[in-house]
């Protein structure tokens, strides 16, 4: 930008000329404008001048009382040499705020400040408060004693405000609490009478004596129900009373081998061990032999003071798999071993060839049984102890491990065997096409098989059950594969008839592609269809006691558990039945009006009468509001939504109505006389596209 003014004169003014004033766009801060001639002096000719800059010195006066200190400054400086504050005792002096930017002379004075010191009171690591003081107010506020679970009385340790300097004071002098531990024997005796403790002392709790036959004791709780340690440091604040508990189940999670427990000749020692995250109780074999342990038969009367108790089971595991693993009635030569639920060897009743089968494993928990009968044949022999677990042909440094150990009636331990706890199975022949499956009861002869295109991988596992701790695994490649029960055999006698129903769970591979059915013997072998299952999860398959022989067909194999065969009552099937759960309704869909015609109609049969007299207990169809009848798709059974129960009916449908109707001959009419009621799910409007599902009907 340019801005001219013209200044004339003549040889009678050129004395006189007065120049304009500098504008304000050319006026800088810190700086002086002024017009400089060119040439430098006023000749009597035309000359120009132009605006030139000169920088300002300014003063910054550092004021402490009389004595000042000027230091100057320019807009161009930086910094500058700030004068030296003179040091005054326990207080911190400080110039007064100025500005380098500012085109001005400035003053700024120096002033102090009463240093601030500070005492931190402390309870252990934790700060309870921060109080500051000065030399002008020593006066501080001291906070009060803090309130600390399990202990009274402390008082904080010295500090001085007339000592200028930060300082801590800790909480000294205080005590520990004593509260008084009533320990209630819960029905047994102890011999710990009530107790004064002191909080944040070591502890070891006195052990209950059960006064009924048969429990164990099992450890202390508090009044909250919380387990107590049976060592510790006391932690509790507060006057408490602990309640002992008692268990008919021996567990080693407090650590200690029961005194009635003894290795026997061929046991180094019993430890306890942690195996899959519970302490178990393990017979060390350091060397080549056979491990075993005794108990006294004070011990086991224990438990056969009730007349109830027919078996004493536990789970067994060890370090490798062997089929040689019994209980001991050998005494001194005179008797033979027995086994305890398998045979060592298995010889085939028609072919005659010797098998090995699953004794105790290394890769799954086994439930054993000792009998009542071993117990008196101890008795009789007039022993104050006896092998209660034996084994052999063990390698040094493989041992056996033992947890759970428990009191059984005989109805338990028969639910136990068809829950695969205590099972015999083995390979029925080279193509690996028919697993068998038995017990010692029936004297050593198959129970029930199951057939299919081939089985490998067949074992125990207690890494996927339903129930229980252990589960048969196998893998199977695509085909069918049959669960047959012989009907002069025991699972069939008191498995499957016993109430006239039952069911079993099963666990279906991903990617199988599996269908459910079954045979029944009662509708000439005809197959009952049981519908889909959902896949990597367990199915509960329920069938009545005409149904001997369960089919499960897939198009892909994989590897399957099955747990659980059990008996049922009538009325857990029936309410089964109505709540869609698989295996116990069949399920079709089927074309109305010709295969021209729109189909979308879903038949819901129950076993028995209504599927042999093709009679629907329940149609489920879809109309568009005008007659017509749009499609279903999609129909199946489905357990991802469900409203209780584990199973639903599942469906797409299009846009329209719905209908739910129950045939005149259907039993279900019968059983649903006086009303019912059902829960319908959703995923969109009643009258969208998406999936629909009908659950739990009463």
């Amino acid at each position: 930008m340019v801005i001219a003014r013209t200044v004339k004169f003549t040889i009678e003014t050129i004395g006189d000329v007065v120049f304009p004033e500098v504008p304000a766009d050319y006026q800088r801060n810190g700086y002086t404008a002024v017009w400089t001639l060119t040439p430098a002096d006023l000749q009597l000719e035309n000359c120009t001048a132009t605006v030139t800059w000169t920088i300002n010195t300014y003063t910054i006066s550092f004021v402490n009382g009389d004595d000042v200190i000027t230091v100057p400054f320019t807009v161009e400086t930086d910094a500058i040499d700030v004068p030296e504050i003179p040091a005054r005792e326990h207080y911190t002096g400080a110039w007064g705020a100025y500005d380098l930017t500012k085109a001005e002379n400035q003053t700024v004075e120096l002033t102090y400040k009463a240093t601030e010191y500070t005492i931190t009171f402390m309870f252990g690591v934790e700060v309870v408060a921060t109080e500051i003081f000065t030399i002008e107010d020593t006066e501080i506020s001291v906070p009060a004693i803090p309130t600390i679970e399990g202990f009274e009385g402390g008082e904080w340790s010295a500090f001085d405000t007339t000592r200028f300097e930060n300082q801590t004071s800790t909480l000294i002098n205080y005590t520990a609490s004593t509260y008084t531990i009533i320990f209630d024997a819960n029905g047994g005796t102890s011999e710990m009478l009530d107790m004064q403790v002191t909080f944040g002392e070591g502890y070891t709790l006195p052990v209950a004596t059960p006064t009924t036959a048969g429990l164990h004791f099992n450890g202390w709780v508090d009044e909250k129900g919380n387990a107590v340690p049976s060592v510790g440091t006391w932690k509790t604040a507060s006057n408490v009373t602990l309640k002992a508990v008692y268990s008919n189940t021996i567990t080693f999670d407090g650590g200690a081998v029961p005194a009635a427990f003894t290795k026997a000749d061929t046991t180094a020692s019993l430890d306890i061990v942690n195996i899959d995250g519970n302490n178990v109780l393990k017979l060390n074999n350091p060397s080549s032999g056979s491990p075993a342990m005794k108990v006294t038969t004070a011990w086991l009367a224990e438990y056969f003071a009730d007349e109830n108790v027919d078996y004493i089971a536990f789970d067994a595991k060890a370090d490798k798999n062997n089929n040689n693993f019994r209980r001991d009635t050998n005494r001194s030569g005179a008797l033979t071993a027995v086994t305890y639920e398998h045979d060592m060897t298995f010889v085939h009743p028609v072919d005659g060839a010797t098998y090995s089968i699953t004794g105790v494993r290394a890769d799954a928990w086994k439930t054993f049984y000792f009998s009542r009968a071993d117990y008196e044949f101890w008795v009789a022999q007039g022993v104050t102890e006896a092998r209660f677990i034996a084994s052999g042909g063990f390698s040094a440094g493989q041992n056996i491990y033992i947890d759970n150990i428990r009191p059984v009636t005989a109805e338990e331990r028969l639910a136990d065997i068809y829950s695969f706890e205590n099972i015999g199975i083995r390979i029925n022949d080279a193509g690996a096409k028919t697993l068998l499956f038995y017990t010692l009861d029936n004297g050593g002869t198959w129970q029930f098989n199951m057939q299919s295109g081939g089985f490998t991988n067949v074992g125990l596992t207690n890494d996927n059950v339903t129930d229980g701790r252990t589960a048969l695994t196998f893998t199977k490649t695509a085909g069918t594969l049959s669960i047959n029960f012989p009907g002069d055999k025991k699972p069939y006698k008191e498995l499957i008839t016993k109430t006239g129903y039952w069911a079993i769970d099963v666990f279906i591979p991903v990617g199988a592609g599996a269908t459910i059915s079954a045979e029944s013997t009662g509708l000439s072998n005809s197959v009952i269809p049981c519908g889909v299952p959902a896949e990597g999860a367990w199915t509960t398959i329920y069938l009545n006691g005409s149904t001997n022989s369960l089919k499960i067909v897939d198009t892909n194999g994989g590897t399957y558990v099955i747990d659980n065969m059990r008996s049922i009552t009538a009325e857990e099937y029936t309410a089964a039945q109505y709540g869609f759960e698989i295996g116990t309704v069949g399920l079709r869909t089927n074309l109305l009006n010709g295969a021209d015609a729109h189909s979308g109609a879903a038949y819901v049969y129950n076993k028995g009468t209504d599927y042999s007299g093709v009679k629907a207990s329940l149609v489920v169809s879809e109309g568009n509001g005008a007659g017509d009848v749009n499609a279903l798709s999609n129909v199946r059974f489905d357990n991802q939504i469900v409203h209780g129960g584990d199973y639903s009916l599942a469906f797409d449908k299009g846009a329209g109505y719905m209908a739910f109707s129950r045939h005149v001959e259907s039993s279900a009419l019968t059983n649903f006389a006086g009303g019912f009621t059902f829960w319908i799910y959703t995923t969109v409007e009643i009258n969208g596209v998406d999936s629909n599902q009908v659950t739990n009907g009463v």
